[in-house]
């Protein structure tokens, strides 16, 4: 896992390859059935936000992140 800065916090990025088992396994966990997609998770893995299919504005995520 890579950590980005945004809005001053620190958050954790990870990015998976559908192309593969292991990426396969975490799309389907997330039942992600469309590229690209980024989800927010808490702590606990809990998504609680989503952009599926289409790829969000960097101003999009940090209005969200705030």
């Amino acid at each position: 896992m890579r950590q980005l800065t945004v809005n001053s916090k620190q958050l954790g990025v990870e990015e998976f390859d559908v192309s593969t088992v292991d990426g396969l396994a975490e799309a389907s966990f997330y039942t992600v059935m469309a590229t690209p997609t980024i989800l927010v998770c808490d702590d606990k893995g809990k998504v609680v936000k989503d952009w599926r299919g289409e790829t969000p504005s960097l101003s999009e995520i940090t209005a969200f992140l705030k």
